[in-house]
């Protein structure tokens, strides 16, 4: 059933491969949690953005532990850059108020559009008292268990509000490092 539902999430985005990819300058890092290490640990992430303006999209990619399946992917279209804003900022909210009150909990913030019949399902997910993620799920047909998802700390999920901030005043990828090597 998994199979067949990133199938169809790869169908839905098809028209994708035929767009070329920007990379963009990033100090993001999606992390996940290893059980060996018994603890949330950065993983390899790149991120992209393709489009024309107005209808740039955002893509974080990054590689699993054991990911037989690949790469996990995310796609933030400049669309709803107002919705994925909100609702990173009520995780900012929750986990500075979290943080104070020694609270530890797990609670869906909210959706967002993300391509053709995918969405994002948005998460404050607390490690310990302390630690508080905010975890993105890709969500098609209604499940949300397609790929793995996408935990950010405080920093990277600043780091994410940032870049989806450029990407809706249409500020991405950004400077052309290598023009300058001629």
């Amino acid at each position: 059933m998994k199979t067949m539902l990133l199938l169809a999430i790869l169908l839905a985005t098809s028209h994708a491969s035929f767009a070329s990819d920007a990379d963009v300058r990033t100090t993001l890092r999606v992390l996940q949690y290893n059980n060996v290490a018994e603890q949330y640990l950065d993983r390899q992430t790149s991120v992209t953005v393709r489009g024309k303006p107005g209808k740039e999209e955002l893509i974080v990619r990054f590689a699993p532990y054991g990911g037989s399946l690949g790469e996990s992917w995310f796609l933030f279209r400049a669309s709803s850059a107002d919705n994925y804003l909100a609702h990173i900022s009520k995780y900012r909210e929750w986990s500075e108020k979290a943080t104070e009150n020694r609270d530890v909990f797990t609670k869906e913030i909210g959706r967002a559009k993300s391509s053709a019949g995918v969405s994002l399902k948005f998460e404050f997910h607390s490690g310990n008292e302390a630690s508080h993620y905010l975890v993105i799920s890709l969500c098609a047909l209604g499940n949300c268990a397609v790929n793995e998802p996408m935990y950010l700390d405080g920093k990277a999920a600043d780091e994410l509000f940032s870049l989806i901030s450029k990407l809706k005043a249409g500020g991405l990828p950004g400077e052309d490092v290598g023009a300058k090597y001629n």
